[in-house]
């Protein structure tokens, strides 16, 4: 069962490497942090990342703990790129590949001890595979 869970995390790599596109890499640099809500102990809750004509290109959302609870990337304001969403203890809840805000490639849910639970495969929003 172990080799296959290290199968399958090598297959979510690769594909993460694959999938990935260049609105990935457009936070900071030439774009503007804004934290667009804060949780009531004043951590951060949203955080979005803008061009300066004020298109944003990438979303972080946080629990009231300061940890990250999602982040993704928009391209045109849909979604666009590898989106992740993580456990309270930081730790990979899942990670998702998106086109034109259309589910694209393989998705990854994991457990929290870090192993894969359930493997989906998209292809322009239409699922086409599912293993658990």
């Amino acid at each position: 069962m172990q080799i296959r869970n290290k199968i399958a995390a090598f297959i979510c790599l690769l594909c993460s490497l694959v999938f990935m596109h260049d609105s990935q890499g457009q936070q900071p640099g030439n774009t503007i942090r804004d934290v667009a809500r804060k949780h009531p102990n004043g951590n951060p809750y949203v955080v979005v990342y803008m061009k300066p004509n004020g298109e944003i290109v990438k979303e972080e959302v946080f629990y009231p703990s300061g940890k990250m609870e999602w982040e993704g990337c928009y391209k045109k304001s849909l979604e666009d790129g590898e989106w992740k969403y993580y456990y309270p203890n930081g730790k990979i809840k899942s990670k998702q590949y998106y086109v034109k805000g259309k589910e694209n490639g393989v998705f990854c849910d994991f457990d929290e001890q870090g192993n894969i639970i359930k493997q989906s495969v998209y292809n322009s929003g239409k699922l086409i595979s599912e293993k658990k």
